[in-house]
């Protein structure tokens, strides 16, 4: 026996009790709304035989609409390393994971340049040295050009306090090699964020790192050009020719800079010295 049509055909959605903004069905047949507003389009709804009320009325059951699902965007990462099998492994890891694409890799500064012209990443992950220019130059570079883009930085070197200066060049992130794929995934999520992101192991080498930093800092120009010579392992008698000055003025530059930077021996501070030397070089 075919279906019937309920009483309350020809009515609007205003008349039966509608509400804006909820969805009415009828024994499983939605309402079709056109325009807006309460008093819409006439409906009529079929009714099957089973189940009818004896007083023939249509019983609405309201259901409210379940929100669009929303997709993130996919974090796009360019990669620069001058070891070919670590990209090759990065490349790899990031292409498994769901939410990151890999758009584009390069070996060296200037490569770095035309990718993330190119590509426009939402995270650039490199390393911190580079053939021709240190990771740390390029930093800065990209701060100042893509105030936007999101940077880790990669080393294998043991000297942990590069942390600080990465920070201090404008780095969202640091990590070491050792720490492998899962971290650095890790790091790129939180980059992504909006967070930074510092590795565990580099935690140390940041305080002190900074430190360090700041005690340079304080030191006058011609206290850093003596701290220069004395990391070239230049005599006293070099350095004062150098700088056009006389012997007993480099002592005295000397121990300015031991009592400054807490060095208390001639090797200790020679060491000093060549670190921060070798770190300001990238």
């Amino acid at each position: 026996m075919g279906g019937r049509l309920g009483e309350s055909r020809g009515k609007s959605k205003a008349e039966c009790g509608a509400r804006e903004g909820v969805k009415y069905e009828a024994d499983g047949c939605k309402w079709k709304e056109r325009g807006a507003g309460l008093a819409l389009s006439r409906y009529s709804v079929s009714l099957p035989d089973e189940g009818v009320p004896i007083d023939g009325q249509v019983h609405l059951r309201m259901t409210k609409p379940k929100p669009p699902e929303i997709k993130a965007p996919a974090v796009s990462v360019a990669l620069v390393d001058d070891h070919a099998i670590l990209l090759e492994g990065l490349r790899l890891r990031l292409a498994a994971e769901p939410g990151l694409v890999l758009v584009g890799q390069a070996a060296d500064a200037a490569g770095a340049r035309i990718l993330v012209g190119a590509a426009k990443p939402d995270v650039l992950v490199m390393d911190v040295h580079l053939p021709g220019e240190s990771g740390l130059s390029l930093t800065r570079w990209f701060r100042a050009k893509r105030p936007g883009l999101r940077i880790l930085l990669l080393t294998g070197s043991t000297d942990a306090a590069l942390a600080a200066e990465s920070l201090q060049a404008g780095a969202h992130g640091f990590m070491l090699k050792s720490g492998g794929a899962d971290e650095l995934v890790g790091a790129i999520r939180a980059l992504a964020c909006g967070e930074n992101y510092f590795s565990p192991a580099a935690a140390a080498g940041l305080v002190r790192g900074w430190q360090e930093i700041k005690m340079i800092e304080r030191l006058t120009p011609q206290e850093r050009k003596v701290l220069g010579g004395i990391a070239e392992g230049l005599t006293y008698k070099e350095i004062a020719l150098r700088l056009g000055i006389g012997a007993r003025s480099v002592e005295t530059y000397r121990a300015r800079l031991a009592l400054k930077t807490g060095c208390r021996s001639k090797v200790e501070l020679a060491r000093f010295a060549a670190r921060m030397t070798g770190r300001e070089g990238g």
